[in-house]
């Protein structure tokens, strides 16, 4: 996506330029490289739309496309942060805790995870939906 950008010239907000947000990648890649999180089978775009629940009240994962090799932290940050005016604080560590078979060193583990990874889910997105503008 970043190379996406170079060649485009994508429209950001003012003050904002490929550069800082190439500086804040790399800086972002640096720090959860450190953490050494643990890498497993994703689904890429977990989000409330792509669950769906039956009638026999089990979950099904819908829109596999991007599914692969991520970061879970990563993953299920997008859950909460795709409509963070339906879901709180304590709506996360409950899901992390269920999540984690009651595990709570692994709920804590897992949410640290989910912290760092928000801000690198809100800079993927910002680089997404920036490809699809241009001004050039």
């Amino acid at each position: 996506m970043l190379n996406c950008m170079k060649m485009r010239k994508p429209l950001l907000p003012h003050g904002i330029t490929v550069a800082k947000i190439e500086r804040e990648l790399y800086f972002l890649r640096g720090k959860v490289e450190a953490e050494n999180f643990d890498v497993a089978f994703c689904h890429g775009d977990c989000k409330p739309s792509n669950l769906l629940v039956d009638l026999e009240s089990r979950l099904w994962l819908i829109d596999l496309e991007l599914a692969g090799p991520n970061y879970r932290g990563l993953d299920l940050i997008k859950l909460f942060r795709t409509q963070s005016n339906r879901f709180s604080e304590g709506d996360l560590k409950m899901f992390l805790s269920n999540y984690c078979a009651k595990d709570e060193f692994l709920a804590v583990k897992l949410e640290h995870e989910c912290r760092i990874c928000e801000i690198l889910s809100w800079l993927e997105a910002a680089m997404f939906f920036s490809t699809l503008t241009s001004n050039g």
